[in-house]
């Protein structure tokens, strides 16, 4: 058995005639290794991996060793075998991508495809198919827009009014949006009538254009397409489902909706009728491809496991009588694909050293070792007071023999920690750059991510990750937040009937945007309906006045009534009582800065250490949380801090840690939660956290034994327990702390009136820290900045995967096969029925679709000790289903839990069904969410919006920000208190919002100005034509964005927004933005209104104008002038033509107020007559 050098290892490889099996490479070694043949091999590179996961770790690792250029994942369907529901159109997309890159593939750089077994099991559409479904693009190719357009929905693109996900076609104007699967942006098609003109990339988020493109490929984004004439389909179809008995309804269900062109789910079960010819991936592979197995044993393993799925799955389908292909005509076999992959000479990849040389195989021995030993020492030696010594004794070690060593951190700031870890142990390891190689003999750390070290002795290097030193290590996913404002968002998503909020006249019905001619001129208008038949036009100029209204408890009692004095007495009210808020949190602040507690020492080593434990990578928002917190404790003034965030996303890591600083100096805490199940789930979690310490954590719940409550009181006075979690008996006055310094709080606003009480007491004497599961907007975040210390989390869960979410109509057979799928993988169910009344019917039904399940039922009408019970049973695996109404506990955490199956979907609320969906999908499995339907009756239009909108929310979604509205309010009510939520209720959330900042800003001696909305009425078309804005909602979105825009600069932005989303301005639109630029003017000088009447413009002025008092007596002053002034403060100009009123505003502007604030010129040209000319 040959030992090879890197180099020479390398030859071997590009000159091998079979088969290269390297022995024992482990942890990242073999991405290591893959990393240098893959700058020698001119060709593509497969590696095939056992798993999906290993395929993700593997790819982490070979981006941090080689770059990730032209490096990319070929996932596997994220169902399982002919599943009744079609994979994510984003896997599909991502296959497609990386088979046509497999066709296309670039000699300059190559593409390197890491797939775990499992997807290269699936047959894919032969390679002819796909080359003639491609689309080529170039800049100044002549095509007909609609033409093209039509192709691009035949080969898969879904048409949409805003291209955001993949596989996703717009068009408006002379403007085509698409997004290939194999691109990192979508694409912008400018058109010069039937020439494309510009070809760009944008920004799925901000929808501007950022990088100019040559040619751009179009690839089908599915594998399958229906024929265009699908006769011949649909007899077979037919003729299929007859000979495997399916039921004639059934088949006429499916040749119905085949026949209209509608995909029914499911449909992929049906591929090899789709296509003359169905090939693998291994015919894709052009003949140079390196073809590289990791694991092969475990990859053989489980490529058999996965064919047993497929044929368990092809028997399940048979059984519920659906029409499926047989299953080698959509899968191979594991020994077809291991003799496609044996015909290429692969290079083996072995963590084991196995010496029996298989026929026409080579073996070299890596000896490339992970650092399992090591993190085994480490394990044992915790809590001792020296817990890295076993490194320290390796890393002297490794200085001795000239090794290469390397602590790979995932972060600065975790290489700085490590650093000063390492040093209090007597190492000074500089920081180094990956780039640089590492010096023979040098102790250093470094920036990067690598999901395990090794030591590779053929290179005398060793790499160490935070995982070997401190246990698994996991990334979390950060949401990208939306970028347009959240006010302007919600209107994204309007539907006509929804409630607005009108600053002057109230609360009304959104009637949607109507067309109308105002003295000869076409005009776009906001209809409003009020009470008693009231109707409000609003000119679009003024979209600024109105907002969505978001109430914490649903809709409003009632409309408002035009010219009525009730909303003029709502707004009073609402006002003095944010005022007296505002007072009394000002108040509290003050007191607390009198107030004096003990500091706390700053972070020490053992700190450091706690810290690093923690088996994920901080994300930005949790280590902003952990300073404030941080900083809080070493002042000595009282600690009284909010954090907020949902389930997951770190808020109990952060009380930990507050929670070791404060032990460290000797002192207890507390940690107060609302019901026994949380308390026994944070009882687990800390006890987990603090393993490794001397800290002692107990709980204390009506589950406590009376002699282990005695216990707990007794150590709690002697100080003999650091940490003692419980429920209100914590409150309870015979329970004493001998030393108490930290109170840490689990959602504070579920405790009653005494409790809360008696919280406000501790407040004063020590330091307290709340936890909230709830959202709060960053609205009410800013505006309380310096009131009330507010730390917001807002990244998702580590490793979680989207939801699959379904709606359909009630069935046996798809209720019986959801809670079938999670019971096989060991997984437990929630199912929501939210009628008391009925609920034990439904549970009947429920054993009997599924009698082998173990059913529980869940109400809020069942005692509280019982409800206890029945949850605590369910997290502890005792049942299989949890039948229940909405009452699952927001704060629960139950990572076993991830199919949630919810009855008459259609009357929840969208935010609801969020709410209900986010309990599952907590761990690194697949969740899926089934939103049953009735089976018969037709949906009102709302329901069915909403159907739509929770199976399209995303991060990136507007559906997403809409759901989460209604939590953050329920947030911000958690907050404010009760009283306040009433307020926010009266005048929504966003006037609410406006008028706290308002008297916050009165109250700390920082006066906002009152914003002055002038009224803009001029004889010229100012809108946006249907033609150029087709889609209602997007054109009330840039209504609202212009009429929003304070300044020329804000102006100038949405021009040329508009300019790249849509194309050239109409005049219609020009005009608009002339109205708006003038608008902005007026605000500027003080005008509160400019129209045309008798002839004549005419200016309405302010009290507080920025006139030039002597300018406009010289003016009026002068022979045959045309300006005059009226008694009522309103300057008239005598016009020539009607036309040229806008020309004449802005040069009268420009003679009557030439140095007011911003009266710079705009930055686009504008058509104003010089001042000559006006006067």
């Amino acid at each position: 058995m040959a030992t090879l050098s890197l180099v020479e290892l390398t030859q071997q490889v590009l000159q091998r005639e079979q088969a290269l099996r390297l022995l024992r490479v482990q942890g990242s070694a073999g991405a290591f290794l893959l990393s240098h043949l893959r700058a020698a091999h001119p060709g593509p590179i497969l590696v095939i991996t056992p798993s999906s996961s290993r395929a993700e770790r593997f790819a982490a690792d070979l981006r941090t060793f080689a770059g990730g250029a032209n490096l990319r994942i070929f996932p596997r369907y994220d169902t399982p075998p002919f599943d009744r529901f079609s994979p994510h159109p984003g896997i599909e997309a991502r296959r497609m991508s990386l088979l046509y890159g497999l066709l296309a593939a670039d000699a300059t750089q190559p593409l390197t495809m890491i797939a775990p077994w499992s997807a290269l099991l699936r047959r894919v559409p032969a390679r002819s198919e796909l080359r003639s479904r491609v689309t080529h693009l170039v800049r100044g190719m002549t095509v007909d827009r609609d033409a093209l357009l039509d192709v691009l929905i035949a080969a898969g693109y879904h048409h949409s009014s805003l291209v955001e996900e993949l596989g996703e076609v717009a068009s408006r104007g002379g403007i085509l949006d698409l997004y290939p699967p194999h691109l990192d942006q979508p694409v912008r098609l400018e058109f010069d009538f039937d020439e494309i003109g510009s070809l760009r990339h944008f920004d799925p988020a901000s929808q501007r254009s950022n990088e100019e493109l040559q040619a751009v490929v179009a690839i089908p984004p599915r594998a399958y397409r229906l024929p265009h004439e699908p006769g011949e389909l649909l007899q077979t179809v037919r003729e299929m489902g007859r000979a495997q008995g399916v039921p004639e309804s059934d088949i006429y269900a499916l040749t119905e909706s085949l026949a209209r062109r509608h995909l029914p789910p499911g449909i992929e079960n049906l591929e090899a009728l789709l296509h003359e010819q169905l090939e693998t991936v291994f015919d894709y592979l052009p003949p140079s491809t390196l073809v590289v197995v990791d694991d092969p044993e475990a990859g053989r393993t489980r490529g058999r496991q996965y064919m047993d799925e497929v044929l368990q799955g092809h028997a399940r389908a048979r059984a519920d009588d659906r029409i499926v292909c047989d299953p080698l005509a959509l899968y191979l076999t594991d020994d077809t694909a291991w003799d496609a992959v044996c015909e290429r000479a692969p290079v083996l990849i072995d963590p084991l050293g196995v010496v029996d040389a298989a026929a026409g195989e080579t073996q070299v021995s890596i000896s490339a070792l992970d650092h399992r030993d090591l993190r085994r020492e480490l394990k044992e030696q915790r809590g001792s007071g020296r817990a890295l010594e076993p490194l320290c004794v390796r890393l002297e070690r490794w200085q001795e023999q000239s090794q290469r060593v390397r602590v790979v951190c995932p972060s600065l700031s975790t290489a700085e920690r490590m650093q000063d870890i390492l040093r209090d142990y007597g190492h000074e390891l500089p920081i180094r750059r990956w780039e640089d190689d590492p010096e023979r003999g040098q102790l250093e750390v470094t920036v990067g991510s690598l999901s395990e070290g090794f030591e590779l002795p053929l290179e005398d290097l060793v790499l160490l990750t935070e995982q070997d030193i401190f246990g698994a290590r996991l990334q979390r996913r950060v949401i990208r937040s939306l970028r347009r404002g959240q006010a302007i968002d919600r209107l994204a998503q309007i539907q006509e009937g929804d409630y607005l909020v009108h600053a002057e006249h109230g609360i009304g019905t959104y009637g949607g945007l109507v067309q109308l001619s105002v003295a000869g001129i076409r005009q776009e208008l906001l209809l409003l309906h009020y009470g008693k038949g009231d109707k409000l036009y609003l000119p679009i100029s003024r979209l600024g006045q109105v907002q969505r209204y978001l109430g914490a408890d649903g809709p409003p009692s009632a409309l408002d009534r035009m010219g009525g004095q009730g909303w003029v007495r709502i707004k009073r009210k609402v006002k003095r009582a944010v005022r007296d808020m505002a007072e009394a949190l000002l108040a509290v602040v003050a007191a607390r800065q009198l107030l004096s507690g003990r500091a706390y020492p700053p972070p020490d080593a053992s700190y450091e250490e706690f810290e690093a434990a923690f088996p994920y990578e901080d994300t930005p928002d949790q280590r902003r949380a952990t300073e404030d917190v941080l900083a809080d404790l070493q002042r000595e003034q009282p600690m009284d801090r909010l954090i907020s965030g949902d389930v997951g996303f770190g808020k109990t890591e952060i009380a930990c840690r507050a929670a070791y600083l404060v032990t460290a100096a000797g002192r207890q805490v507390a940690f107060l939660v609302p019901t026994t199940v949380l308390c026994q789930q944070h009882l687990q979690t800390l006890r987990e956290r603090f393993a490794d310490t001397a800290v002692n954590v107990v709980a204390l719940s009506r589950l406590s034994s009376p002699k282990d409550a005695r216990e707990v009181r007794e150590g709690l006075a002697a100080g003999r327990i650091d940490i003692v979690i419980g429920t209100h008996r914590l409150l309870s006055k015979d329970i004493h702390f001998r030393n108490l310094g930290l109170l840490i709080i689990d959602e504070e606003h579920r405790f009653g009136v005494a409790h809360k009480e008696r919280l406000k007491q501790l407040r004063k004497l020590i330091d307290v820290l709340t936890l909230s599961a709830t959202p709060i907007p960053r609205t009410l975040h800013m505006a309380l900045a310096g009131m009330r210390d507010l730390s917001v989390i807002g990244t998702a869960p580590p490793d979680r995967m989207a939801i699959r979410t379904q709606v359909c109509r009630l069935s046996d057979e798809i209720v019986r096969e959801a809670i079938q799928r999670e019971r096989r993988r060991g997984g437990q169910i929630f199912v929501v029925h939210n009628r008391i009344e009925t609920i034990g019917e439904f549970a009947e039904y429920l054993r009997g679709v599924v009698p082998e399940a173990q059913i529980r039922v869940a109400h809020g009408q069942i005692p509280s000790r019982e409800l206890e019970d029945v949850m605590l049973r369910f997290i502890a695996r005792d049942f299989d289903v949890l039948l229940c109404t909405a009452i699952i506990e927001s704060g629960l955490d139950i990572p076993n839990v991830n199919t949630i199956l919810i009855h008459r979907a259609d009357q929840f609320g969208l935010a609801q069904l969020y709410q209900l969906r986010g309990r599952v999908g907590r761990s690194d499995r697949r969740a899926y969410a089934y939103l049953f339907l009735p089976p018969h009756g037709h949906l009102t239009d709302d329901a069915r919006r909403r159907m739509e909108a929770i199976q399209d929310l995303s991060e990136l979604g507007s559906g997403f920000r809409l759901a989460m509205d209604d939590l953050e309010l329920r947030g911000a009510g958690n907050v404010l208190g009760a009283d306040q939520s009433g307020h926010v209720a009266a005048v929504g959330y966003d006037l609410y919002m406006e008028m706290l900042e308002q008297a916050m800003a009165e109250l700390q001696g920082k006066g906002l100005e009152e914003t002055l909305e002038p009224e803009i009425r001029l004889p010229l078309p100012a809108l946006f034509p249907e033609s150029y804005a087709p889609d209602v909602n997007q054109r009330l979105v840039l209504y609202k964005q212009l009429s929003s825009a304070r300044s020329n600069e804000e102006l100038a932005a949405i021009r040329d927004d508009l300019l790249d989303r849509f194309g050239a301005l109409p005049t219609e639109a020009q005009n608009l933005m002339e109205v708006i630029r003038l608008k902005i003017r007026c605000r500027q000088v003080g005008i509160e209104a400019v129209e045309v009447a008798g002839g004549a413009l005419v200016l309405r002025v302010s009290e507080h104008a920025r006139i030039d008092p002597k300018q406009l007596v010289r003016i009026l002053h002068q022979p045959d002038t045309p300006v005059r002034v009226t008694p009522d403060h309103r300057i008239h100009l005598k016009l020539r033509k009607p036309e040229d009123a806008l020309a004449e505003a802005f040069g009268l502007l420009e003679l009557l107020a030439p140095d007011a604030e911003g009266a710079a010129a705009a930055s686009e040209p504008s058509n104003s007559p010089s001042p000559g000319d006006t006067a």
